[in-house]
Order: C-alpha cells, then structure tokens, then sequence
C-alpha cells in the first residue's frame, strides 16, 4: 500500500482567507518584538519524590544520549544504544525492542504517550525506523543530517496517530507501520502538539506556525537576515512558548548571541541573566507544566537556575541533595505525559565529597506543587 502523506497544498483554499480569519478569530498575525510583561517570582514549596530508580550500570554501556519517557502504565524509558533501541521499565531489566545495522540516532528518538508507537532515525538521517506495537517498519528518507537533531524530536504526536515530517518517506522493508499513522509533510521544524494540533517554526518566514489551521502565529518582524536562528517550540501547561536564539553565520565577537522565550501571543517574554555566556529555554507538555531554565556563565562560575510556570509566577526549584533535574548535558528535562513525573540523575558521594561513579543513577521524580503538576 503507497504511503499517503498530507501537506499544505491540499489546503489551499483556506490561504485567500486567512486575513479574515486571522482577524475575525482575533489570531495574534505578524507580531513585532515589543516589551511585554515577564513573569514574577513567588515563593512556594516545590515537593519531590523518587518513585523509581536504576544504576548506571544496570544500562550499560551508558546511554550517550537523552532519556525518553515511553510507558502505558508503570513508569519507563526508552534510549539509543548505537544500533539497538532498548526500554527500561523501573523496577525491571532493560529489554532491546529494536535493532538496525547502522548506528541509530539518540537525539531522534521518540516515543507516543502510551508507548505504543516509538520512532528513531539512523545517524546520517537517511533510515527512518519505527514500531507500533508489535509491528517494526524501515523506511528510507531524502532528508539531510540535520544541523540540530532537536528540531525533529517530536515528529510524533502524543496520542501515535499523527506525524508531521519535513522530508519523504519511502517504505523499504518491515510491516508497513505508516499506512496506519496519519503522515504530514511540513517544512518546517521544532515541531510541538496540543492534542491533535501541530505548532512549527518556519524557518523561511521566521514565524511560529499552525498547520491545522494554516495560520502564522508568530512572525518576528525585525529578524536579521545576517543571523542564523535556531527555535524550540515548548507546548507545555497552559502556553505556548517558543525559545529563539540566534548567532551571526560569521561572528566577529562572542556578544553577537543572544537568545529569549517569547509565549505565542507576546504578552510574556523571558530573557537571560547577564553573563559572559548566558541562555534562557522553556521545555515541558501540556499535562505537565513549564519548566524555564536559566544558563549562566561567568569566570569564575557556571549556574544552572531552574523554575516551574505556574498562573501566579515562577516558583524556583532545588531538587533533593545529590539528585540533578534531568539527564546528561544540553538535553531538555524529560517530563512524562502524565503523573507528574520527569526523569533526573541522582549522585552517591564518599566521605570527602567525591561522586561514586558506579553509584550514579537514573531517577523517577514526582514533582508537584500543592498535589499539581503544573499551571
């Protein structure tokens, strides 16, 4: 059976009218950088529980890339051990739910809410795997390597029916899983989902973008076509956020970055701290809450500030002693698509302070704010 894929051509007819309908529906269309409000610190108790655990060891060799929530019903994850995916339930062995003769890509791995449906690409970009149940399918794609594999991450939606891709699909062998998958071809990137809804950047147009509704949510008016821009688009409690950041294609000094979180409508907008290198970033999903980090550098210091988004403000987070809020270096904070839970790593030291390696482990963490995930 051929692969059916949707793209926008097959809207075309709404396109003459979205003026209309940008300005009937009230849809914030073409918004200039302006100086909206930033959100307030309050205080408030942040309570943390572990509810599942695994050494470092027990994973072996350690997953070189990020973690990825991926369960039905008890808490587990899903990881890249160069060819293998394999999923970690707590309390269980690790398991190899599918294998390739070439290196797999860690940084493509995903995984739909209930763990039915998970997709990863090979390292050069050009094999896409994926399974639904118990069903493998091999697919070949035209796509590039991508510069970022963060812009692909979330291909998938969350309920496994839907992906939005930016390049073609050819099934090559295995059961042909995407007959049953509901396929949009966007260029676009950053992909992000509330329910069935698909949010992306346009790189094109330097614009958030709906591809339900064929509609720009955001454009950033004054962009500099010196500046190569680089989005995250983070769907998460109650806003949409993008995190944009940009640098000069051949900067002279270090200075010319900079970075800022912007919510879709721009009524907020959060920038980072001042430091010789500093960066701001949102991450979460909508059954979870926000999570805004803050990255600062100085000579003598490096700090990592992390907040939840609540209604009211931003409430600070310090995690237990000895556990980190997420897992490796320059990943998101994964967060489960239920029971508020994110994953963490939790350190073991000896009598002089020292990190006892073979102690190291990844942790379940319910993070709640008066029995809430998020805002």
């Amino acid at each position: 059976m051929p692969l059916i894929v949707e793209t926008p051509r097959r809207r075309a007819s709404l396109v003459s009218l979205l003026p209309l309908l940008a300005v009937l529906t009230g849809m914030p269309v073409d918004i200039a950088l302006s100086a909206p409000k930033t959100l307030k610190t309050v205080n408030a108790k942040i309570v943390t529980q572990i509810v599942g655990s695994v050494r470092l060891t027990d994973l072996a060799p350690e997953p070189s890339g990020p973690l990825v929530w991926c369960f039905k019903d008890k808490p587990g994850f899903v990881y890249v051990q160069n060819m293998k995916v394999m999923r970690l339930t707590f309390g269980e062995p690790a398991q190899e739910i599918m294998t390739f003769d070439r290196a797999l890509s860690s940084r493509s791995l995903q995984c739909s809410a209930d763990g039915s449906v998970i997709a990863v690409m090979s390292t050069d970009s050009v094999d896409f795997l994926i399974r639904k149940n118990e069903k493998i399918g091999h697919y070949r794609t035209d796509y590039r390597p991508p510069k970022d594999w963060d812009s692909l991450k979330q291909m998938l939606s969350p309920d496994g029916t839907m992906m939005a891709v930016p390049f073609r699909l050819l099934h090559s062998s295995g059961d042909d899983v995407l007959s049953e998958i509901r396929v949009l071809e966007i260029n676009g990137e950053s992909f992000s989902w509330r329910g069935k809804d698909v949010f992306y950047f346009d790189r094109a147009t330097t614009s958030v973008r709906s591809y339900d509704t064929s509609t720009t949510i955001r454009r950033f008016r004054d962009s500099d076509p010196d500046r190569r821009y680089h989005a995250n688009v983070a769907i998460c409690g109650k806003t949409n956020f993008i995190t944009l950041y940009w640098g000069k294609l051949n900067p002279q000094t270090a200075k010319d970055v900079s970075d800022f979180v912007v919510s879709f409508n721009g009524d907020i907008r959060l920038n980072p701290d001042p430091g010789d290198y500093s960066s701001v970033s949102v991450s979460g999903r909508p059954e979870f809450g926000c999570i805004l980090e803050r990255f600062t550098t100085t000579i003598e210091l490096e700090t990592t500030r992390r907040y939840f988004v609540f209604e009211d403000g931003l409430v600070k987070y310090r995690p237990p002693r000895g556990v980190g809020l997420g897992y490796g270096h320059g990943y998101n904070v994964p967060v489960a698509p239920r029971d508020c839970l994110a994953l963490g790593e939790r350190y073991v030291f000896d009598k002089d302070g020292r990190s006892i390696e073979a102690e190291r482990s990844v942790v379940a963490l319910r993070i709640t704010r008066a029995g809430r995930c998020g805002n």
